[in-house]
């Protein structure tokens, strides 16, 4: 009889797919996003309820405070360090 032991490990990229898979919904379009900083990747998607998925990693190994726009309001917040982030959006 085997007397192995396993251990599961789940590395960023499984936490960064289950990030999309859960707020980037089936049929949702990808929209224009940008970031003016070096310091953050950033992507978008309309899903089909309306609604906006804002996905926003933070590559930089400290905090650091971002804004999310949408036409002229703004989010401001405080990233932790290496963090993905998601924001939804409602437009009105």
């Amino acid at each position: 009889m085997c007397q192995c032991q396993y251990e599961m490990l789940y590395n960023p990229p499984y936490y960064v797919l289950g990030q999309f898979s859960r707020f980037i919904r089936p049929g949702a379009k990808r929209i224009v996003c940008t970031s003016n900083s070096d310091d953050f990747i950033a992507t978008a998607a309309l899903n089909s309820d309306g609604k906006i998925a804002v996905v926003v990693l933070n590559l930089q190994d400290r905090e650091k405070f971002m804004r999310v726009w949408l036409h002229s309001k703004f989010v401001k917040y405080q990233c932790p360090p290496n963090a993905i982030i998601t924001f939804i959006l409602q437009p009105v």
